[in-house]
């Protein structure tokens, strides 16, 4: 019995799993329930007959009990919603029973009647959904189990247990059936024979008050009569019913723009690219700060380049890359190769002398340099990245503009239905001007009216006060139709606007409110590039050229936003020294100084700026070499 109670559990579990599926939801995801109406008692009525196999099993049943014996069963059932119904049925045929070490070897017959509690576990977790194919479907059950067993005086006995139906669809009105269950009954009733063998082995009293179980497994057909599914109760009709002008029953309605496809779709992307543009944003300044832990702002490489190297030695290696000059000892003297050798024996590893001078520059390349050029390459692409995350966060700006001004049309489309006070305005009808009107002045100043709960003379004398709106065979209707009729034709376009207005206010604030956060990233973004400034006081050109272009323009006037606009700066120019002429290096670096200072100038610096070009041999940094094309203020 445990055992057959968790594989009902099991096969219960996975059923839940099984029923989500689609069809059975709203525009919203949301799983869609009742209320449901049923027109006729025998709607959703079925009979079902069914064959398969049974076994019995009980205490001191003797080696070899498991024996197969036929079985048959018919029920009759009703669903009374979608979730639970009951089924009344006959189960039985015949038990058989033969122990090995025993010669008995007969068949007994068995009848169970018995009750059915349904419970449709996948309409209960998923919806009801008529198409659905495979419906899993557990039960508990009880009943009068009856077999003949000769020399007893107790022939029937009560008995109960649990049940899983699988019900397939192949129709409407036609499907197939599983159904597996299990029956736990004294076991006086498991037959003649059993009780023979039980009394000549163990006495009469060794069974009695003891349970048997007689399991079964059937395959069915079911056919219902009646009307077969399920319909939801109408919005419209459940509106039309005594809603009042100052009441009305919006929550039946689903505003235009919570429907609209396009602006749904819209609405989820702009979602998307601003939390994916936050996301890459986020993504591209954690690459800048690990970076800048090897690289400081002004471009020198730090001691932490060096990876498993001692702090003392990290730090001569970082110095000689940021202020020396990469030395080729191919081309150096033997004394400068000495007086080198001698002002950086700290760092040069054994066997050095020993090295040749190809192996020298190799050495000195992959040891210090590379690694110091390696992480200055990775904060400048960072900082590229950085830019482009920021870029990206801007364009996300675009997707949300286009979802607020699509928002908005719903807004203005449901103000030209209603006015201020939420009264509707003639246009909202697709009729003429004389009749949208009266149409309006009804449905903004009386309550709907319910024909069903008036009387015949209130009806009369609606439909005369009313007449000239009402279509001729508007008396012949019934009173539930002219309910319809009413709602359809003047109180739904109310129903609908105001809930249109609702919606369309409720999804452009939700752009709103997006935007808000997009502008608060791009915000974030600017300021992570306001923070980036190479040397404060220090701008940098291209190469050949004495004027910043339009970005360099930016990045100088942020770098010189602390200063004192009152005190008195010399400006150098650099220039750099392994490009170029002699000559054309001298012009650019007075050009840069005299540029930079004529800035400061315009920029509202009032003290002395005095432009120096920097001698020929000056360097502003030594390492790396673009960084000499620059102008430094001091």
């Amino acid at each position: 019995m445990k055992k057959f109670i968790s594989i009902v559990a099991s096969l219960a579990l996975c059923a839940v799993a099984f029923a989500q599926e689609n069809g059975n939801r709203d525009a919203e995801g949301k799983i869609v329930r009742g209320p449901y109406t049923q027109a006729s008692f025998f709607d959703n009525t079925f009979i079902e007959i069914q064959g398969g196999v049974s076994h019995i099993s009980a205490r001191d049943m003797g080696i070899g009990n498991l024996r197969i014996a036929p079985a048959a069963g018919v029920n009759l059932g009703k669903w009374f919603n979608p979730n639970f119904g009951l089924r009344l049925g006959w189960q039985g045929l015949s038990t058989t029973f033969k122990p090995v070490e025993s010669s008995l070897n007969d068949v007994s017959p068995y009848n169970y009647t018995h009750a059915d509690f349904l419970v449709n576990i996948s309409n209960w977790f998923s919806g009801y959904k008529q198409t659905r194919v495979w419906d899993f479907v557990p039960y508990i059950h009880a009943g009068w189990v009856n077999t003949t067993v000769t020399g007893f005086n107790t022939l029937n006995k009560f008995g109960m247990g649990l049940g899983l139906y699988n019900k397939i669809r192949i129709t409407d009105r036609v499907g197939l059936s599983l159904d597996i269950r299990t029956t736990a009954v004294d076991n006086l009733v498991m037959g003649e024979n059993y009780c023979k063998y039980a009394e000549a082995k163990n006495g009469r009293d060794s069974f009695g008050e003891k349970l048997g179980y007689v399991s079964s497994a059937l395959i069915g057909v079911n056919v219902n009569f009646g009307k077969a599914g399920w319909e939801r109760v109408n919005p419209t009709v459940t509106a039309s019913k005594g809603a009042a002008a100052s009441g009305l029953n919006l929550g039946e309605y689903i505003g235009a723009a919570k429907k609209d496809a396009k602006l749904q779709a819209l609405q989820a992307k702009a979602d998307q690219v601003v939390a994916s543009s936050k996301k890459s944003y986020e993504q591209a300044v954690a690459v800048y700060k690990k970076a800048s832990e090897k690289v400081d702002a002004d471009g020198n490489v730090l001691p932490t380049v060096y990876e498993g190297v001692d702090a003392e030695l990290a730090k001569a290696y970082a110095d000689m890359a940021n202020f020396e000059e990469c030395p080729d000892f191919t081309s150096m003297t033997r004394i400068e190769k000495a007086t080198w050798d001698k002002s950086h024996k700290e760092i040069l590893p054994e066997g050095w002398k020993k090295m040749k001078d190809a192996q020298k520059n190799q050495w000195i390349l992959e040891t210090i340099y590379a690694p110091a050029q390696n992480a200055i390459d990775e904060k400048e692409q960072a900082k590229h990245q950085l830019a482009d995350a920021r870029n990206e966060v801007k364009a996300a700006g675009k997707t949300c503009d286009e979802a607020i001004a699509l928002s908005q049309t719903f807004v203005d489309d449901a103000d030209r239905r209603l006015d201020a006070n939420n009264n509707i305005l003639a246009a909202a009808y697709p009729v003429d001007a004389a009749l949208a009107q009266k149409y309006a002045d009804i449905a903004n100043t009386e309550a709907c009216p319910d024909f069903t709960q008036m009387s015949k003379k209130q009806t009369r004398a609606w439909i005369k006060a009313h007449k000239d709106i009402l279509p001729k065979e508007f008396k012949k209707l019934t009173a539930e139709q002219k309910n319809d009729w009413v709602v359809d034709n003047i109180y739904a376009a109310k129903f609908q606007a105001i809930a249109d207005r609702e919606a369309a206010a409720e999804e452009l604030a939700k752009a709103q409110a997006r935007k808000t956060v997009q502008l608060k990233n791009l915000e974030e973004a600017n300021k992570s590039l306001d923070a980036i400034v190479e040397s404060t006081g220090v701008g940098y050109f291209t190469i050949g050229k004495s004027v910043f272009n339009e970005k360099q323009l930016a990045n100088w006037k942020k770098s010189i936003k602390a200063y004192d606009k009152t005190a008195d700066y010399t400006v150098t120019g650099y220039a750099d020294k392994e490009t170029g002429t002699p000559a054309l290096n001298a012009k650019l670096r007075k050009e840069r100084s005299e540029y930079v200072a004529k800035l400061l100038k315009e920029n509202g610096f009032t003290g002395t700026i005095t432009p120096a070009p920097a001698a020929a041999n000056e360097k502003f940094v030594n390492f790396p070499i673009w960084k000499n094309r620059s102008a430094v203020i001091k």
